[in-house]
């Protein structure tokens, strides 16, 4: 989570409610707390998006 507010440059609290709202609407998997991770069809869809706009794998 720490990482997401680096890279974001926001607030740790912000982040977190960021990422749980990802969360319940299903793009993000939450497996342990602070821990996250893409939902398998949207890993899926960001892979196939990138060979489409040729970026390779």
């Amino acid at each position: 989570m720490a990482r997401a507010a680096v890279t974001t440059g926001g607030a740790l609290s912000a982040t977190e409610v960021i990422l749980e709202q990802l969360v319940d609407v299903q793009l993000l998997e939450s497996r342990a707390p602070g821990r996250y991770r893409f939902h398998p069809l949207t890993r899926l869809f960001a892979l196939t998006a990138r060979r489409a706009a040729g970026t390779g794998c």
